[in-house]
C-alpha cells in the first residue's frame, strides 16, 4: 500500500511533517554545535548544584548547555528520586516477613523469603511506574505509546 492510497483524499500530510522536520534540524544543529567545540558547551556544574540536585537552568535557548555527569546521577532520575523510597520499602518487608514467620518453625529461611517477596514487590511497583509513565507522556505529547523508546 502507498503513501498516497493510506491518507485520506483532501488531507494534507505535509502539515504533519512540517514541525518533525523544524525539529530534526533544530537537534541536528544544536549536536553538530556541541560536537565542533565541546570545551564551549559542556559544564561543569557547580558543587552546591551536584550535592542539591538543581537541574540546569535554561538561561539562553540558542545556547544548548551540557554538564558532565560525572557519578552518574542521571540513573537518579529514572526513578525520580524514589530510589530511597525504594530501599525503605524493601528493608521494612524483610523485616516485616523475618518477623511474622519467626514463629513458624517450618519456614527455615525467613530471610530468603522476605527478600524474594521485596524482589517481586519492587518488580511489580516498577513495571507499574513504566508503563503509567509512558501512557502518560503518550497522553500529554499526542504520540502513540509505540514510538516511545
Amino acid at each position: 500500500m502507498t503513501r498516497e492510497k493510506a491518507i485520506p483524499s483532501g488531507f494534507r500530510i505535509e502539515k504533519l511533517e512540517d514541525p518533525g522536520r523544524f525539529m530534526n534540524q533544530t537537534f541536528q544543529t544544536y549536536i553538530e554545535k556541541v560536537r565542533l567545540e565541546p570545551r564551549q558547551y559542556v559544564r561543569e556544574r557547580s558543587a552546591l548544584a551536584r550535592w542539591l540536585g538543581f537541574q540546569p537552568g535554561v538561561a539562553d535557548t540558542e545556547i544548548p548547555v551540557l554538564y558532565k555527569d560525572r557519578w552518574y546521577s542521571f540513573s537518579n532520575f529514572l526513578l525520580c528520586g524514589l530510589d530511597f523510597d525504594f530501599l525503605m520499602l524493601d528493608a521494612l518487608m524483610i523485616t516485616f516477613i523475618d518477623i511474622v514467620a519467626a514463629n513458624d518453625l517450618t519456614l527455615r529461611h525467613r530471610l530468603m523469603l522476605g527478600v524474594l517477596l521485596a524482589f517481586i514487590v519492587d518488580s511489580i511497583l516498577i513495571h507499574m511506574r513504566k508503563y503509567f509513565g509512558r501512557r502518560n507522556i503518550a497522553s500529554h505529547t499526542l504520540a502513540d505509546e509505540r514510538f516511545l523508546i
